[in-house]
């Protein structure tokens, strides 16, 4: 039976260490359209808010802790985690939702 495959899973071992990881759901056709389409209008500002938007909707599960070692929460859980990622995570998920980040086996 067939069987839609929209949630990957990719290894985050470069900026969480060892057996970290992160899930993310695929963005649809729709989506993508309406984002481009959009982004072209837009100040930076709402910009960096469109993109934390997506990262909020898109990620669904993640093993990920702060430098103290306390566990992250969701993002769709608290949006504001968003702002306390750091710029090797930040990209890091932009690579995943590029689709230039190595799915995890």
């Amino acid at each position: 039976m067939a069987r839609r495959l929209n949630i990957t899973t990719h290894a985050s071992d470069a900026v969480q260490g060892e057996g970290s990881y992160v899930k993310v759901r695929a963005v649809t056709w729709g989506e993508s359209k309406r984002l481009a389409l959009a982004f072209e209008g837009m100040d930076m500002a709402t910009k960096f808010d469109a993109a934390d938007d997506q990262l909020v909707k898109r990620v669904v599960e993640w093993n990920w802790v702060d430098d103290e070692g306390v566990v992250l929460p969701l993002p769709k859980d608290d949006p504001t985690v968003v702002d306390r990622l750091t710029d090797a995570e930040r990209g890091f998920l932009a690579r995943v939702f590029e689709g230039k980040a190595e799915e995890k086996n």
